[in-house]
């Protein structure tokens, strides 16, 4: 038996119930992220491999890759593979998440901080953002409009990953850490805001930053970025129920 197969099966991996795959199989791999089973920079075994360890559809463990990725623990590298992103010193921050409870009061705390963190940051974007990037973010608001208003977890991946690009855009150590350290929250957050609202306002207004930044207007892209999330507030400020996922 090889050393790497070996290794794969010594793993504390426990069975999927069909129920919420995808889910299930985000849970784990990220349980494992946090408590140091792949290193930083360590390539994670592939897509075939990980299908076969859990058990599940190749679907399931793209889609819980694609979601981590998305958070930031994990980077994709072209032709090479998946891997770990340094997550090591954000093991206490995670610690905070659950002291939040995902209720309207909570849910807007994060979304009042997404209006300072990210409004704040598009400046420094527009000022460093290379012509590759606005087609990655052009990509990314495709990917958003075509996507099906029933695949709530495939929205908030790309919803994410959107904002996320910014952080990266703006090679901002900082920045990064803090949306990685919020990437729970923000999961939770979009998970409601996207079952209470759907995708509409998303992709309305995913395009027009986009636009913004494509012609490197400052102002713009800070006004739209503000109005994205501050009706985000207004409509969870006024429902009647804000479901918690």
């Amino acid at each position: 038996m090889k050393k790497e197969e070996f290794m794969l099966q010594d793993m504390k991996l426990t069975a999927i119930n069909t129920e919420k795959v995808h889910n299930q199989v985000y849970d784990q791999l990220k349980h494992m992220l946090l408590e140091g089973t792949w290193k930083p920079g360590e390539k994670i075994p592939s897509e075939n491999k990980l299908t076969n360890i859990f058990g599940v559809s190749r679907i399931s463990v793209r889609s819980a890759i694609k979601s981590l990725i998305a958070q930031g623990f994990l980077e994709a590298r072209q032709g090479e593979g998946t891997f770990v992103v340094d997550v090591s010193i954000d093991q206490n921050f995670n610690l905070l998440i659950p002291m939040m409870n995902y209720i309207r009061e909570s849910i807007l705390e994060v979304l009042e901080f997404r209006r300072v963190f990210e409004v704040g940051m598009m400046p420094v974007v527009i000022e460093k953002i290379t012509p590759e990037q606005i087609q990655e973010l052009e990509n990314n608001v495709i990917a958003l409009e075509q996507a099906d208003d029933a695949d709530i977890d495939e929205n908030i991946t790309i919803d994410l990953a959107f904002h996320r690009m910014f952080c990266l855009i703006a090679e901002n150590k900082l920045l990064l850490r803090v949306n990685q350290i919020l990437s729970e929250l923000y999961r939770h957050t979009m998970a409601s805001v996207v079952t209470s609202m759907g995708s509409r306002y998303g992709r309305y207004y995913h395009r027009e930053i986009l636009e913004a930044v494509r012609v490197k207007d400052a102002e713009a892209a800070r006004n739209i970025m503000e109005e994205h999330i501050v009706e985000t507030i207004k409509y969870i400020q006024q429902a009647d129920h804000v479901p918690i996922k």
